[in-house]
């Protein structure tokens, strides 16, 4: 092939590549991400079930979910928080007089507080 032809297609190519990259940054998107998780974020839930510090949202990250932590006594709802946990579990456990719930899902805004009456017990 004549060398002109062989240098505008690496040319061509390279243009491409350039064009391609820029189209992707330009919407926040790369090979490697996708769409993030989008979590509410909350420090310290109140009795009351509304947020009492640092009410926000987070992005998972790679291997993190939405996780609701909840603390019950008896069936008067005491604690909770929420935001984005790294391989997060759930969990449901008795501590004394105490009722533990970690609650973890993969949609966004799922770990939602709604409910300040305790889930049945597993245990």
């Amino acid at each position: 092939m004549d060398k002109h032809f062989l240098l505008l297609l690496l040319s061509l190519s390279l243009l491409l590549g350039v064009l391609q990259g820029e189209l992707l940054g330009e919407f926040g998107l790369d090979e490697q991400t996708h769409i993030a998780l989008v979590c509410y974020k909350c420090d310290n839930i109140n009795a009351d079930g509304s947020c009492a510090t640092n009410q926000s949202t987070c992005e998972a990250r790679t291997r993190e979910a939405c996780k609701l932590y909840t603390a019950y006594e008896g069936n008067r709802f005491v604690y909770g928080y929420q935001r984005c946990q790294y391989q997060c579990r759930h969990q449901d456990w008795t501590v004394q007089t105490l009722h533990l719930v970690t609650t973890c899902c993969n949609e966004n805004f799922c770990n939602r507080f709604v409910n300040l009456s305790p889930p049945p017990s597993i245990a």
